[in-house]
């Protein structure tokens, strides 16, 4: 395993199942769960908080809730989740998103063994917020219905059942199925879907899925002043980040880069990721390079980097 850089809290490669923070389980109605925690909040916007839940038993299920802060960006990594919102309800399934603002009510079922459910957080500090209700529950058992999925009798929600019909997961707009995006982008080499817009993270960053063909190579440079959260979804990438050895980033791993490091990601045989803090503006700039490869496509060339520079976007990437 590479070394981390000291200057860096988080290990720049987290590789699941061996370089957590911390482990916890949860058990309710005989239904196991065991999570990994990968990422603390950090930041003003107490951001990219990050772990894996592992849902051991099929049928888990959390029931109808809502949260007062924050934002929620999960990922189905392996199985299959029930989700029900607004009325409605669809089966998601690997490599699908779902992004939740605050005071939307949802439900999950975790319908098969060894569901894997990623999950990004934004002013939650979720972990946390978790770890106090084991302990609380541990010993105000009566308060909270065991047998269910822990969840308060006091609740708004408890025995909350509104009618659902159930519908294509595209009809919902909260997901974000793994093959589409807000908005699509194509370059050589490489195809941009937008998952989760600037409007829904109250201005602070958006979520990319970067479709790699063989050959595609990801870089930034040391002027970059943000964090790099990238995931790799499918396939595998050659990872080069100042001051440490090479290394492979295989499937499910996640590179957290501090800011101010070089680094470059290379996709040899093609790979899938994920940008899940891009603080850049992103889609601005990806909107007027598109607009200039079609109406001026002899200016793109020279005007392409001030175009990326304007809107504080420091990932390039190009076709070896």
């Amino acid at each position: 395993m590479p070394q981390k850089p000291e200057f860096t809290l988080h290990d720049v490669h987290i590789v699941p199942g061996e370089t957590s923070l911390f482990d916890f389980d949860e058990c309710y109605g005989g239904k196991r769960s065991h999570s990994q925690y990968y990422i603390e909040p950090y930041g003003p916007f107490e951001h990219n908080e990050l772990l894996d839940t592992f849902y051991l038993d099929a049928g888990n299920e959390m029931c109808y809730h809502e949260h007062e802060r924050g934002a929620e960006t999960f990922l189905v990594d392996g199985g299959s989740v029930q989700l029900e919102i607004c009325g409605k309800k669809c089966i998601l399934t690997k490599g699908d998103i779902v992004h939740l603002p605050p005071y939307l009510p949802h439900k999950f079922i975790w319908l098969e063994e060894g569901t894997i459910w990623r999950e990004l957080f934004q002013q939650m500090r979720m972990a946390e917020e978790c770890i106090e209700g084991l302990r609380y529950k541990a010993y105000h058992k009566d308060d909270f219905d065991m047998a269910k999925d822990g969840q308060s009798t006091s609740s708004l929600y408890y025995d909350y059942k509104p009618a659902t019909i159930e519908v294509p997961k595209e009809q919902i707009y909260h997901v974000r199925p793994y093959d589409q995006g807000l908005e699509t982008f194509r370059f050589p080499g490489v195809e941009l879907r937008l998952k989760v817009g600037r409007w829904e993270t109250k201005g602070h960053k958006e979520v990319w899925q970067l479709v790699m063909q063989p050959g595609f190579e990801l870089n930034w440079s040391f002027r970059n002043p943000f964090y790099n959260l990238l995931i790799v979804q499918e396939g595998q990438v050659e990872v080069h980040i100042d001051g440490m050895e090479p290394f492979t980033a295989k499937e499910r791993d996640i590179l957290h880069v501090p800011p101010r490091l070089s680094g470059e990601v290379l996709a040899p045989e093609g790979a899938v990721l994920f940008d899940y803090n891009c603080e850049g503006f992103g889609l601005r700039a990806i909107e007027e390079l598109a607009s200039l490869a079609a109406f001026a496509p002899e200016r793109l060339a020279d005007e392409a980097e001030g175009v990326l520079e304007k809107h504080r976007v420091f990932l390039r990437g190009r076709l070896r």
